[in-house]
């Protein structure tokens, strides 16, 4: 048949529709206490466990795993960025170059780099030979291009310069020097990292021992309790000052690991029936003080 068309029934009014319902999720209520938490750096099961006991909730997991992932806030990578004063640090890079050509063999050059740690400007040389004299010859280049000497020159590749004793481009008397540096390097290494194991393994013990759980960790280490810090792990104020100068903690991560100490801490107690520090309001984390509730 031809002539005929056919065309859709006209639609309802819009306001006959029926409006769709939006489900309210049962975390909504405790949004301000979920997104504190995820300021601590805590996971979706460690809130779910203490909107259970604390909050009473009568959700299931799942509900507050689906809101913490679409309320989380995905911070970005953070990086330490470090700042010098004009004239205060050089920074030498010495290494192998790609094998050359001369008229008579192949050869590797040696590159020397020494950069400004404040201004990234650069002096480079490529040398062939590098004995202590055209190492010390290279510094001076660098001073004189620059203007003048700075504060502190921090070696880059000390690793580079022991392997070209095994070349038998230093003398004996050189490779010695070489040799107590590097050795002085490492014991210092070690020392530090003999310091921080202590840290790490002794800390909760003295968290548990110090009745100071309002203070943060830094102050009662450093201000309340030095004596009983310096019995329990065998450190002093100053080597713990020298963790900190070193940035071996990290501060999210730190603060994030003794809130999480002192709730569980909590939870045990009280599971054996022991009810510690009554009227407690907060807690003292690494370098900061959160609610209790």
């Amino acid at each position: 048949m031809t002539g005929y068309s056919q065309t859709a029934p006209p639609r309802p009014p819009a306001s006959l529709l029926a409006p769709t319902p939006v489900a309210t999720s049962l975390c909504e209520p405790h949004r301000a206490f979920i997104e504190a938490q995820l300021r601590l750096g805590r996971n979706a099961t460690a809130i779910y466990q203490d909107l259970v006991d604390a909050h009473g909730f009568a959700g299931r997991y799942n509900s507050v795993k689906r809101f913490v992932a679409r309320i989380r806030v995905r911070e970005p990578e953070q990086f330490d960025r470090l700042s010098f004063l004009p004239g205060e640090e050089m920074q030498v890079d010495f290494g192998e170059g790609a094998p050359t050509r001369v008229p008579d063999r192949w050869r590797k050059p040696r590159l020397f780099v020494a950069t400004l740690r404040y201004s990234r400007r650069s002096f480079r040389r490529v040398v062939w030979n590098s004995g202590q004299q055209v190492w010390a010859e290279l510094h001076e280049q660098a001073w004189r291009y620059f203007g003048g000497s700075c504060r502190y020159v921090v070696l880059d590749n000390l690793k580079e310069l022991k392997n070209q004793a095994k070349e038998r481009d230093l003398t004996p008397r050189e490779q010695k020097e070489l040799s107590d540096e590097e050795k002085e390097y490492k014991s210092k290494r070690k020392l530090v990292q003999e310091k921080l194991i202590k840290f790490a393994t002794r800390i909760p013990a003295f968290m548990y021992l110090t009745d100071f759980r309002e203070n943060t960790l830094k102050d009662v280490i450093t201000k309340l309790e030095p004596g009983l810090f310096l019995t329990v792990t065998g450190l002093t104020v100053k080597d713990f000052h020298l963790l900190v100068s070193l940035k071996v903690f990290n501060t999210e991560q730190m603060n994030q690991a003794v809130f999480a100490f002192r709730r569980y801490e909590d939870a045990s107690l009280h599971y054996t029936g022991i009810e510690s520090h009554i009227g407690l309001r907060s807690y003292g984390l690494y370098d900061t003080v959160v609610a209790k509730e």
